[in-house]
């Protein structure tokens, strides 16, 4: 994957966590902070290291649903 190639999935990405929002507060979650690193592999892969808004988040189960859904049916 160029390099090119590679800025414009992670924009895509990114575009992408911003429709997810944590249903406490409405702020997304790329903008409130909670994707610590985004690692797109050569193999077109994607990782992504996150946390919550609290430990015991009662909306993880809906946060991380909805990363999951929004990424299988995303254009990258």
């Amino acid at each position: 994957m160029d390099a090119d190639t590679r800025l414009k999935t992670e924009e895509k990405i990114i575009a992408m966590l911003k429709t997810v929002y944590d249903p406490e507060i409405p702020v997304n979650i790329y903008d409130l902070g909670l994707i610590y690193k985004i690692d797109l592999q050569d193999d077109g892969e994607v990782v992504l290291d996150m946390t919550l808004t609290a430990p015991n988040c009662p909306a993880a189960d809906f946060i991380m649903e909805d990363v999951f859904f929004n990424s299988l049916f995303s254009d990258f």
